[in-house]
């Protein structure tokens, strides 16, 4: 939300859908209402994954501002869809935007600079579909299956050995 903001400040003209229901639905229709007309934030209600999916065809990136480690599978399931990410460097997005290539990550709790980020990719003719193919690469080299074979392989090999 904050981070739409901060692109409506920079005149950037973005859409910003936001999915989900919580506490902080309330303070999300405040800020949305607070944004510049550069900035159209549209909140949702949560919807089935399959149908975020469908929809995500139609988005240029995932902007995902969280703060704690592991916010569940997010990464990779954006990553499968073919979006680069741009968020906050959390121990696991920093790692796991390093590794991929697949986006961007900005230091936790500073909106301005995610809101850099996407003003840098919607300046940039190549780099957001470049790293959109890195990050549907990275997706398919980790799906579930190669990952569950990978660790089913490596706990074989201690017992073997």
């Amino acid at each position: 939300m904050r981070v739409a903001i901060e692109c409506g400040k920079r005149g950037l003209d973005i859409e910003m859908p936001c999915y989900g229901q919580g506490p902080l639905r309330g303070e999300m229709d405040r800020l949305a209402g607070q944004a510049a007309t550069h900035a159209q934030i549209h909140i949702h209600a949560a919807i089935p994954y399959p149908e975020l999916v469908e929809r995500s065809r139609t988005f240029d990136l995932f902007v995902c501002c969280h703060v704690q480690g592991d916010p569940s599978c997010t990464y990779l399931e954006t990553f499968g869809s073919g979006l680069p990410i741009v968020g906050y460097a959390n121990r696991m997005w920093r790692r796991l935007c390093a590794e991929s290539r697949g986006g961007f990550a900005s230091p936790i709790g500073q909106p301005d600079a995610v809101a850099d980020a996407v003003g840098r990719l919607a300046a940039d003719d190549v780099t957001p579909s470049e790293m959109s193919r890195r990050a549907r690469s990275f997706a398919a080299e980790h799906s579930f299956e190669k990952e569950f074979a990978r660790r089913r392989d490596a706990i074989n090999a201690v017992l073997e050995g």
